[in-house]
């Protein structure tokens, strides 16, 4: 396996971003924390951060081992940034989790979190006071729980800085999968080095050589892409605002309104953030956004949707914000969440491919009418020290212009999987059939064209009915803007066994207004589906569900999740009209 060079970053360890940048810029800001009403709650500077995390580092060393797993427990504020860095100055390794939540019913997150302990045997919880009392019996299994407000200030000088190997790992990023699959992603200090060294390059390419690059993020900072946009802010030596996921949920604006009281040059989300402010950030609160200040908005986790970016630069070109800072790029945790995005200079940001050649042999044919077929988003050229394959069945390298499997190989891909060998070899160790590798198999359809990468979907998502080839993606765009009560972007089509042969199963949520006289017309929004299906596709839904708002699962980074969909429709636990 290709092992990360995070030397080359001129860093002694991930721990060594901060101490850096506390020394070279004590006295700028690091973070500002913004509340649910949208305002400045807290901040810190580099200088200050770097105290706390020293201070908690010598409580946390002697509490715990080198080499521990300690979970970071905290919202996204002072306290999560303190504590994951307090794990690399204590030579710890940081496992970010969510936060239970007060009203969890014990099942989702609380699953979850049970089954993560369960698999690393974490020595300690860092956590905060508010956290721990959401906290039941069992929820960690007895691990130590420590407080951030428990920390001296005082110990800060007693911390000595000690000899990092950059092969170590810095820490666990958990897949987004159901219980039963998530795995402990094991990313190294020289992995994650490389990774951000590459995000943060194509961020100043965007932004330019400035003396405070300024950030906006309000992604789940558990989960890699939040956590890459935090480590790369402090990487640049910039600033970020960090609003809390539920704060964006309960009211999209706020995202806007503090992209334009910093005059944020970057920020970023996957699709369905750009697409929830494009469908309910009213005129009113249009006025008040000023967007002009963006240079680069990443778009990622998931296949990208050209509509996203188109309604989004529609909605907000009056108040500034221009189509060409969206950068599509492409991730995942088993590489920290970023892989390439790389603009190619020249090269046009989609593709429109005949969905005939795609769906039957698999080729990347243009479209014969520019505007038809599938719009595919390019996700720009490989990061630094990065490489992709497209492989097909038969372990070959597919030529330009085919499909297959994207599997990668370079110096950000992480060592496995934690504790899991068998996994991480069928994972991580795969050889092409000329005995070339090892590569990363991501699980991912795309191709290579015009220097850049293309992705089309989940491998395992494929839907293939009488021989040919079904994307979901194309199908649930298809069934979401059938009929005006229904959520865009809100769906899930699968494959399920039915009547002795294979059938298009689809759940489709509801927008927020649906229902509010007292139901929908089911029969006539399902017929709208199904006529859609069968007019773009060619397909027959067999079964249709309608979802109510809210209730289609989704990760924590907004992608859908198709199998845990298609459980639920077998179960016939979704909840309907």
């Amino acid at each position: 396996m290709v092992v990360g060079n995070g030397e080359d970053q001129g860093y002694a360890g991930l721990g060594d971003v901060l101490r850096t940048r506390a020394l070279d810029r004590p006295e700028q800001t690091a973070c500002v924390f913004i509340d649910r009403h949208g305002d400045e709650a807290a901040g810190v500077t580099y200088a200050g951060l770097d105290h706390d995390a020293r201070a908690l580092a010598v409580t946390l060393e002697e509490r715990t081992s080198p080499g521990d797993r300690v979970l970071i427990m905290c919202p996204p504020g002072v306290d999560f940034v303190t504590g994951f860095f307090a794990c690399q100055y204590a030579g710890l390794i940081a496992v970010p989790v969510m936060c239970p939540d007060a009203h969890n019913d014990g099942k989702g997150t609380r699953d979850r979190l049970a089954g993560i302990v369960k698999d690393c045997t974490p020595a300690a919880v860092l956590t905060t006071a508010e956290v721990a009392e959401n906290l039941r019996a069992g929820d960690l299994g007895g691990t130590d729980v420590l407080l951030t407000s428990d920390s001296v200030p005082e110990l800060a000088d007693l911390w000595a800085a000690r000899e990092q190997d950059l092969t170590a790992p810095a820490l666990l990023q958990y897949t987004s999968g159901t219980i039963g699959t998530a795995k402990g992603v094991v990313l190294s200090h020289a992995a994650v080095l490389d990774n951000l060294a590459g995000m943060a390059k194509v961020i100043i390419d965007d932004v330019g050589d400035v003396d405070e690059c300024r950030g906006v993020s309000w992604l789940p900072v558990f989960h890699s892409m939040g956590l890459s946009v935090v480590l790369t802010t402090f990487l640049v030596g910039g600033r970020l605002a960090l609003l809390a996921p539920e704060t964006f949920l309960a009211n999209p604006v706020t995202w806007l309104t503090t992209i334009t009281r910093e005059r944020a040059q970057w920020t970023v989300a996957p699709n369905f953030g750009y697409e929830i402010c494009a469908q309910k950030v009213t005129a009113d609160q249009r006025a008040a956004v000023d967007l002009s200040s963006l240079r680069c908005a990443p778009i990622g986790a998931e296949a990208i949707r050209w509509p996203a970016m188109e309604g989004f630069s529609a909605a907000f070109a009056e108040v500034g914000f221009q189509s060409s800072v969206f950068l599509p790029c492409y991730g995942l945790s088993e590489a920290m969440g970023f892989v390439c995005g790389a603009r190619v200079p020249g090269a046009p940001p989609y593709i429109d491919l005949s969905m005939a050649e795609l769906e039957a042999e698999s080729r990347v044919v243009a479209a014969g009418t520019p505007g038809t077929g599938r719009r595919v988003v390019g996700c720009g050229r490989m990061a630094k020290g990065m490489e992709a394959v497209i492989v097909g069945k038969d372990a070959t390298v597919r030529a330009s212009g085919e499909t297959g499997e994207i599997w990668l190989r370079g110096g950000a891909v992480a060592q496995g999987y934690w504790h899991r060998p068998q996994a991480t070899a069928e994972r991580f160790g795969a050889t092409l059939l000329n005995g070339e590798g090892p590569y990363l198999r991501t699980g991912d359809v795309g191709f290579l064209a015009d220097g850049q990468l293309f992705v089309l979907g989940r491998l395992d998502d494929l839907i293939i009915v009488d021989g040919r080839n079904h994307y979901p993606y194309d199908i649930e765009a298809t069934a979401a803007s059938a009929h005006a009560a229904l959520a865009e972007g809100k769906a899930a089509a699968f494959a399920y066994d039915g009547d002795g042969r294979t059938q298009l199963g689809v759940v489709v949520e509801t927008g927020v207004g649906a229902g509010a006289d007292g139901g929908v017309a089911v029969a006539e929004v399902v017929s709208s589906i199904r006529r859609a299906i069968a007019e773009e596709h060619q397909l027959h839904a067999a079964a249709v569900l309608l979802l109510k708002p809210g209730c289609l699962p989704v990760t924590a980074s907004g992608k859908v999740q198709r199998r845990r969909s298609k459980e639920m429709f077998l179960a016939g636990e979704h909840d309907t009209w």
